[in-house]
Formats: C-alpha cells, sequence, structure tokens
C-alpha cells in the first residue's frame, strides 16, 4: 500500500515539474540572445548607433539575476542604442573571445564610431550605475 502511494506521488510529482517548467521558461522570454552579434554590431554603426553589449550564459546566476535589470534598460533605451545580449555558450562566444572576455556577465559601451567607451565591467551591476553609462553613450 505505501510502495504505490509513493510510486504515485513520485509520477505526480513528474507530471507537476514536466508541465511547470516550460510554461516558467516560456515567463522569461524577454531576454534573448541576439542572433550574429558581430553583425548587428555592424549594422549599428552603419546606423551610428552606441552599442550595449552584455556577455552572458543561462547557466550562470549572476547573469540571471541581471536579466530583469537589462530586460529594464533594453525597453528604456532601446530605441537609442543597440542592445546586444550575446550568450557565451552559443553565438556570442568568438565576440566574447575577440574581445577579451574573461567572466560572465561582462558589459561593454562602444560609441557610435565604434570605440569602446570605458573599461569592460563585470559582474553584477545596479541599475542606476548602468543607466548612467548608457546615458554616457548618448
Amino acid at each position: 500500500m505505501k510502495k504505490n502511494l509513493v510510486i504515485t506521488l513520485v509520477i505526480g510529482l513528474a507530471l507537476i515539474i514536466a508541465i511547470g517548467l516550460p510554461a516558467l521558461k516560456s515567463r522569461d522570454n524577454t531576454f534573448e540572445g541576439t542572433i550574429n552579434p558581430e553583425e548587428r554590431i555592424n549594422l549599428a554603426l552603419e546606423q551610428n548607433k552606441p552599442i550595449f553589449i552584455e556577455f552572458y550564459a543561462d547557466r550562470c546566476p549572476s547573469c540571471t539575476k541581471m536579466k530583469p535589470v537589462i530586460a529594464e534598460l533594453q525597453k528604456q533605451y532601446g530605441s537609442k542604442i543597440e542592445f546586444i545580449l550575446a550568450n557565451t555558450d552559443s553565438e556570442g562566444y568568438q565576440l566574447a573571445a575577440n574581445m577579451e572576455v574573461m567572466y560572465i556577465p561582462s558589459y561593454v559601451f562602444v560609441d557610435s564610431n565604434g570605440q569602446q567607451v570605458g573599461k569592460l565591467l563585470s559582474g553584477v551591476i545596479v541599475k542606476s550605475q548602468l543607466e548612467e553609462l548608457l546615458k554616457e553613450l548618448l
């Protein structure tokens, strides 16, 4: 009797997880990596648009913590600044290597002339600090 109850509970829990996890992931669709980040950088520079690049990975807890902050800034400044979200586990790997990114999350600010502004920043950063740096690009 106990064995049947345990089996039923395990199956029920497995079903809850199988159904619940995709639903949780679908809520976080505001933050997806940029496809062809190098190409997007070139397009932004052709339009004389400053660029904010975030190097991240989905497996990184600090990157996950920054997702809502970056998404909010992207909504606020996305029309004026090109946001490149470079996933270092996929298409952003080569760009990260080219820019000598050693830690994630890392942030790079590039002016409309293609020159890096300031130094490469890494780690969890408060929204107000990132916002000040974004304003400097404008």
